[in-house]
């Protein structure tokens, strides 16, 4: 696992991410985790991408 973190609303969001057969699977340190399949954007990028979901779904 790698660690990813970003900034969202002004805080910082971290977590860890995996990347396994296509798959990356991202779960922030708070809760909650998310999964996509690998394509031909680069994987920190995706990481960050869905810890910005992750950190939305959070602030409803």
């Amino acid at each position: 696992m790698a660690d990813v973190s970003i900034e969202h609303d002004g805080r910082e969001i971290s977590g860890s991410y995996q990347v396994k057969d296509g798959l990356i699977t991202v779960t922030a340190d708070a809760g909650g985790s998310k999964t996509t399949q690998l394509g031909g954007t680069p994987v920190e990028t995706l990481a960050k991408m869905l810890m910005r979901e992750l950190a939305r779904e959070a602030g409803k």
